[in-house]
């Protein structure tokens, strides 16, 4: 008896995929499967870059910044990950554009790149670090 609940899962699961992979036809493409349109009409399209660097979201849909708190909470980074193209470009603008020239946060800011990641150090800006990538278009 408990190899037909089996045989019955597996029967079913079998049908709900045979079911989502029947082809039809759609006036824009000839012949898609259901799950393959389905993953088509989710995908964001992507901006035209302005930039000569991207920064790509997460698998949650965030921007991929995130804080590192070392030597006892005494050094707080600002890390960014992800950055596809130039992230020399994007470190030089957040160290000249993140905040006003002439603030005491300006003279503090310690921009970094390693490989295609960029640490800011000298505060805790993860907030500020967002709302500029957001405010960028990113």
């Amino acid at each position: 008896m408990a190899n037909m609940g089996l045989y019955y899962m597996g029967l079913r699961r079998h049908i709900y995929f045979s079911i989502n992979l029947v082809l039809f036809k759609t006036p824009d493409a000839p012949m898609l499967s259901r799950l393959h349109t389905r993953l088509i009409s989710t995908a964001a399209p992507k901006p035209a870059l302005k930039y000569p660097f991207f920064v790509a979201r997460n698998s949650r849909g965030n921007l991929p910044v995130y804080t590192d708190v070392r030597n006892g909470g005494t050094r707080y980074l600002v890390l960014v990950r992800n950055i596809d193209g130039k992230p020399d470009a994007l470190a030089s603008e957040l160290s000249r554009n993140l905040f006003p020239k002439d603030s005491p946060e300006a003279a503090r800011i310690q921009v970094e790149v390693h490989r295609s990641n960029i640490i800011v150090k000298g505060g805790r800006w993860k907030n500020d670090v967002v709302k500029f990538l957001q405010e960028k278009g990113f």
